[in-house]
């Protein structure tokens, strides 16, 4: 597979794409060649193009949460050959795109040269985490608190058979025909899992394997990176509990085994060549992936805010009792 980036978002307008999907009309976003994901449900992401030039997506509320590892890391300081950095930037410009302000959420831990891009977003939609200390503590929260508070919830709620409500898809469905709140999405994207194994590797661990155990079926997604898959980093629990692993160009065959259970990461070619696969049931799917860049994240997060500011607006003015 020739190894280079194959796509980018063009003549990107999110008002556009918000303003019908407020109104009840779901779009997705364009990429070149004139490709349109169509009825794009917000968790859903594009992994890449196959071997066959086909596109092919992936979607959290199916898969759960994901482990992608790469050997180099982030683009700003100019290491991203494999593109790890670069496809988990996409997945977080696709949620962003997917989700109007103040309805989901996302969590991203790392450095703030990392999520340089993403400094400006509004804090109650997106927080941005360089503390490890702090991030672990986050995760406790999500699991001792809001993920218990959402079971509680499916527990006191009934669908029109007076059935318990047991995922997040069918109590918004319910809460959606009721007009009602619906519960928000939230997603976690750790850049990198060394960081918090070496503040607190048992708390960080099992924050993580719990939220990834429980966590899918209430709407609690983690995209976990690692440029290190070492034994104490990406541990047998953790892997345990996420079973879909990405790969992009490892360092040797003793990583790719770690992440895949098998050789092959090590001769990918890099900038974007990357192996996927669901669990080790599923076929291994040999993809490149895409290249967000640096123009067009801008482009995506400064009509983002510009588009939380409208919102605000409409909503004062609805509130407004002149």
């Amino acid at each position: 597979m020739k190894p280079e980036y194959f796509w980018t978002v063009v003549d990107f307008d999110i008002s556009k794409v918000e303003r019908a999907r407020y109104h009840g009309v779901k779009t997705g976003f364009l990429l070149d060649e004139g490709f349109v994901l169509k009825n794009k449900p917000k968790t859903e992401f594009v992994l890449g193009k196959n071997t066959e030039e086909k596109y092919m997506t992936a979607d959290l509320a199916e898969l759960g949460s994901v482990i992608i590892a790469g050997e180099d890391g982030s683009p700003i300081i100019g290491d991203d050959k494999s593109g790890r950095f670069n496809f988990t930037e996409s997945i977080v410009a696709e949620y962003l795109v997917g989700t109007m302000p103040d309805e989901d959420r996302l969590i991203l831990i790392g450095s703030r040269i990392d999520w340089f891009h993403c400094k400006d977003l509004p804090s109650s939609y997106v927080t941005v985490i360089d503390n490890p200390g702090t991030a672990v503590e986050t995760m406790n929260k999500l699991l001792y608190n809001e993920l218990m508070d959402r079971y509680k919830l499916f527990e006191h709620t009934e669908d029109e058979n007076l059935n318990k409500v047991k995922c997040i898809e069918e109590y918004n469905r319910i809460m959606k025909k009721r007009s009602d709140k619906e519960m928000p999405y939230i997603v976690v994207v750790i850049n990198e899992l060394e960081e918090l194994m070496k503040h607190d590797s048992e708390a960080a661990e099992e924050a993580i394997y719990r939220l990834a155990e429980l966590g899918r079926s209430v709407g609690i997604f983690l995209v976990v990176g690692t440029r290190h898959p070492v034994g104490n980093v990406l541990t047998e629990r953790i892997k345990k509990a996420i079973p879909v692993r990405i790969a992009f160009k490892m360092k040797d065959e003793k990583d790719s085994i770690a992440v895949m259970g098998i050789p092959g990461a090590e001769v990918l070619n890099g900038n974007g060549d990357m192996l996927f696969h669901k669990d080790s049931k599923h076929q291994l799917m040999h993809l490149q992936a895409a290249l967000l860049g640096s123009e067009n994240m801008d482009n995506i997060i400064w009509q983002y805010i510009e588009l939380k500011k409208d919102i605000k607006s409409i909503n004062l003015a609805r509130n407004d009792p002149t």
